[in-house]
C-alpha cells in the first residue's frame, strides 16, 4: 500500500473540510442545522491537526497489517473497529481512541461514504468490541485536582508558573489561551480590559470563537495590580483584536503544558456560580449538587467558552 494512497486519500478529504470550515462559526453552524457533531467541516488548525496525527496511526497500523484500502470507501465498520480495539490493547487512552474515532467520521459520514456515524456503543453491539468511554476518574493529569489540591501536590510548578496559572484562576481560560501555540495566539497585553476598574480578559478561543471573560472579585485587585496599567478600555472585537495582537509577543511561552489547568477552570467556574448565585431566579436548577440561578450557570458557562449547560458537569464536581 503506497504512500500516496488511502493516507493520501484521507488527508485530502481533511484538508477539503478545513477549507470549507476554516472561515466559519462552529457555534453559528450548529445553532442553524440544530446538531451536535458537524462532519464535513473542520474549523480550527489544531483540529485539523489532530485528525492529520490520526489518519498517520492508522496508515502505519494499515501498512503494518497489509491492509489493501486504497479510496475512502475502502475503509469499512469492521476495519474501524478492529484498529481501535488494537490501540486499546497497546494501552491508548479513551480519549485517544475518541479522537480516531472522530476522524473516521468526519472522513467517512462528511465524505457521504457512510450515512452514519460508528460509535462506540455501535462498535460493541455489532462486533463484540468493549471500547472504553472517557471518565473523568480516568484522568490523572489534572481533571483529579482541585485547583488547591493541584497547588498543594505541585508546589515547585506553581512558583515556576504562578502567573499563568493565577489568570486561570482568575479567568477561567484554557491552556492555549494562556500559554499558547501553534495555532493559538495566547495572552497579550492587549488581552486584558481594565473596564472603570473591573478587569476582564478577551480572547480567541476553540473554533475561533471569541469572548470576554470576567475576573472574578476575590482576584480583580491582583489581576489589576499586574496587567491593569496596559489594559485597553474596552474589548475590540474578533478581528480588531487579532489585528492588534500580530503587533504584540505573548506574554507566556508553551513551557507550562504541563500545569493542569482544567483543574483551575473547574475552580474558576465553582467561584464564579457562588459569586452570581443569589438564589432568588424563578427558575432553580441542580447541576451536580450546586443548586442556583439558571442565569448565574448561563453565565458561567459564556465565561469559560460554552453554549450550553450540560457541560458544566464536568467542571461542578
Amino acid at each position: 500500500m503506497g504512500r500516496s494512497t488511502i493516507q493520501h486519500e484521507l488527508k485530502r478529504e481533511l484538508f477539503n473540510q478545513y477549507k470549507n470550515g476554516v472561515n466559519n462559526s462552529r457555534d453559528e453552524d450548529k445553532s442553524r442545522e440544530h446538531k451536535f457533531g458537524i462532519l464535513n467541516k473542520i474549523y480550527t488548525k489544531q483540529s485539523l491537526k489532530v485528525h492529520l496525527s490520526r489518519v498517520k496511526s492508522f496508515y502505519k497500523w494499515a501498512k503494518s497489517n497489509q491492509i489493501k484500502a486504497y479510496k475512502l470507501n475502502d475503509i469499512k465498520p469492521k476495519m474501524v473497529a478492529d484498529y481501535l480495539n488494537y490501540q486499546q490493547k497497546i494501552g491508548r487512552s479513551p480519549w485517544t481512541i475518541s479522537a480516531d474515532l472522530l476522524m473516521f467520521n468526519h472522513t467517512e459520514v462528511g465524505s457521504g461514504n457512510w450515512n452514519s456515524s460508528l460509535t462506540k456503543k455501535k462498535i460493541k453491539d455489532d462486533y463484540g468490541y468493549k471500547l472504553q468511554r472517557r471518565q473523568s476518574k480516568l484522568i490523572t493529569h489534572s481533571r483529579g485536582y482541585t485547583g488547591k489540591s493541584w497547588i498543594q501536590n505541585h508546589k515547585r510548578e506553581y512558583e515556576r508558573y504562578k502567573d499563568p496559572i493565577d489568570i486561570a484562576r482568575a479567568f477561567g481560560l484554557r491552556r492555549d489561551e494562556i500559554i499558547g501555540n501553534h495555532t493559538s495566539h495566547g495572552v497579550r497585553a492587549s488581552s486584558f480590559v481594565n473596564n472603570h476598574g473591573k478587569m476582564q480578559v478577551q480572547t480567541i478561543g476553540k473554533g475561533g470563537k471569541y469572548r470576554v471573560a470576567n475576573c472574578l472579585g476575590s482576584y480583580n485587585q491582583n489581576m489589576l495590580n499586574k496587567y491593569g496599567n496596559r489594559a485597553i478600555s474596552e474589548p475590540l472585537g474578533k478581528d480588531d483584536l487579532k489585528k492588534k495582537w500580530a503587533k504584540e509577543k505573548p506574554l507566556f511561552n508553551a513551557n507550562a503544558r504541563d500545569v493542569g489547568f482544567h483543574a483551575f477552570r473547574s475552580e474558576y467556574a465553582i467561584n464564579r456560580f457562588e459569586e452570581l448565585n443569589t438564589g432568588k431566579d424563578n427558575n432553580q436548577i441542580n447541576i451536580n449538587g450546586y443548586v442556583g440561578d439558571k442565569s448565574a450557570f448561563e453565565q458561567v458557562s459564556k465565561d469559560l467558552g460554552h453554549n450550553r449547560l450540560d457541560v458544566l458537569k464536568s467542571y461542578f464536581r
